[in-house]
C-alpha cells in the first residue's frame, strides 16, 4: 500500500466509450508536485465528437435559435449537480414541438426512445493494484418520438418530439475529484418533404474538477420526429 500511494496520482487517463465498448476518444494527464494538470496525449477515435468539442471550446457552439415554425421549450438545463444526477423533471427536458402548439398534450401517438449510452472514465494511470477510478459517467439521451398532432390541432400535420431528456444512468465520483454537467439543443430544423419531421442536436457538456482544475468533455445525439434518438454519428 505504500507503493500505491507514493505512485497514484501522478497520471490520469481519460476515456470516452461508446455503447458496444469501443474507444472514441483517449487522453493523458501529467500532474505536477503542486497538482497542476497537463494534457500530454490526446486522441480522436470519433470525428464528430472532434469537432464537437472543438466548437464548444472556441465559443462557436450555438443553442437553438428562434424559429418560426417549432419551438423548443427549455434550451440549457443541469444533467449533474453535486457529483449526483438530476433527476427527472419539468426542469430537466425540452420538447420540439410546432409553435403553433406548444403543449405536449397536443400531441398523441407518441412512442419511447432511447439511445446507446456514452461512458466516460477518469482512471488513474497506475494500474498495478487495480484500476483505481475517480469519475465514471454513463449518459444517454432519452424521450418520446413521432408525435403527431391531435384532431383540430393548429400544428402541421408531422413528427414531433414531446419530450426530450438526459439521461446519467451512472455518476460515479471519488476523491479528489468532483463532477457537474449541463445538456442544451442547438439547431432545431424541419426535415421532413410534405410532413414535418423534427430534427434536433442534443448536447451534454461533462466536467470533472481535479482540485481547482477543470477539464471535460461534450458529447452529442441526434433526435428525429421520425426516428428517435441516436448517438451522433451513429444512424
Amino acid at each position: 500500500m505504500p507503493l500505491l500511494s507514493a505512485q497514484a496520482g501522478k497520471k490520469l487517463v481519460e476515456t470516452l466509450t461508446g455503447p458496444d465498448g469501443e474507444l472514441l476518444y483517449h487522453a493523458s494527464y501529467d500532474v505536477a508536485p503542486d497538482n497542476q494538470l497537463t494534457l500530454s496525449s490526446e486522441t480522436w477515435h470519433q470525428d464528430e465528437l472532434r469537432q464537437l468539442n472543438r466548437q464548444v471550446q472556441t465559443g462557436t457552439l450555438a443553442l437553438g435559435a428562434e424559429n418560426n415554425a417549432l419551438a423548443a421549450a427549455k434550451l440549457v438545463w443541469d444533467i449533474i449537480k453535486d457529483n449526483k444526477a438530476v433527476g427527472k423533471s419539468a426542469d430537466a427536458k425540452s420538447s420540439v414541438l410546432s409553435a403553433a402548439a406548444t403543449d405536449p398534450l397536443d400531441y398523441e401517438n407518441a412512442r419511447d426512445g432511447v439511445s446507446g449510452t456514452y461512458t466516460w472514465e477518469v482512471n488513474d494511470a497506475l494500474t498495478i493494484f487495480g484500476k483505481i477510478n475517480y469519475v465514471t459517467i454513463k449518459v444517454r439521451a432519452e424521450g418520446k418520438y413521432a408525435a403527431t398532432p391531435v384532431a383540430g390541432s393548429k400544428a402541421p400535420a408531422g413528427h414531433y418530439l414531446p419530450d426530450v431528456y438526459v439521461n446519467v444512468t451512472q455518476c460515479t465520483v471519488n476523491f479528489p475529484c468532483s463532477a457537474s454537467g449541463s445538456a442544451n439543443l442547438s439547431n432545431p430544423a424541419n426535415i421532413g418533404r410534405g410532413e414535418v419531421d423534427t430534427e434536433i442536436r442534443v448536447h451534454a457538456k461533462l466536467t470533472a474538477s481535479w482540485l481547482l482544475q477543470h477539464f471535460g468533455i461534450t458529447v452529442g445525439f441526434r433526435a428525429t420526429g421520425s426516428g428517435g434518438f441516436r448517438l451522433l454519428g451513429r444512424e
